[in-house]
């Protein structure tokens, strides 16, 4: 028994060990926290993990959903890459946020005004950013700070994955299996089993699967 303990000491990080405890119980805490704030508008399957808060807001009619097996990474303190960022969740006037089984995300903000799907299996890296509107019109000169504009949805498919500083904009469908690399801007539509990168984000090959 000691010798284990000795091992332990030597091979895990305490400090860190015990910053992920915390940063569990206060993830568990979060998602019953929603649940009693958006009992009909917030869902989520079982088996989920979040380190950190799931900050979510639901402002008017919209609804968002987690399958099952969730993984969230929502803590600084608790990941190896993320900057200081929350999970952040938001329907804004009747906005629908669907996540589905067995998808991780880790520091990443999701906006939606109208449709945004994210596929299972699908991965999420650190600092990104998804959001299916402009929020205001662009092509409004004189008093666009008071224009906002109505969005279009963001489909992203199966066994994606998202790399780390990636945005994200409105109207795109990103296809199964499609990795989109670190830094990108999404802005048109991704061909499954590729990898797209760069600003704006273009076709670097097709993946050999």
């Amino acid at each position: 028994m000691f010798k284990k303990l000795n091992n332990i000491l030597k091979n895990v990080d305490i400090k860190f060990y015990l910053f992920e405890r915390l940063t569990f119980f206060i993830g568990i805490f979060s998602i019953n926290l929603n649940k009693f704030f958006y009992p009909n508008s917030f869902k989520i399957g079982k088996n989920y993990k979040l380190w950190g808060a799931l900050r979510l807001l639901i402002d008017g009619n919209g609804k968002i959903s987690i399958g099952n097996n969730f993984h969230g990474v929502s803590s600084s303190i608790r990941s190896y890459i993320t900057l200081f960022s929350n999970c952040r969740l938001t329907s804004i006037r009747g906005g629908i946020i669907k996540i589905g089984d067995d998808v991780g995300i880790n520091g990443t903000t999701i906006v939606a005004k109208k449709i945004i799907e994210i596929g299972k299996n699908t991965i999420i890296a650190p600092n990104t950013i998804i959001i299916d509107f402009d929020g205001h019109e662009i092509n409004n000169l004189t008093k666009r700070i008071n224009t906002k504009d109505n969005g279009e949805n963001i489909i992203i498919g199966q066994n994606c994955w998202i790399g780390m500083n990636s945005t994200i904009l409105k109207g795109v469908t990103i296809g199964d299996n499609t990795v989109i690399g670190a830094g990108s801007v999404v802005t048109k539509n991704c061909d499954k089993n590729s990898i797209y990168a760069g600003n704006p984000c273009i076709k670097i090959k097709d993946l050999k699967l």
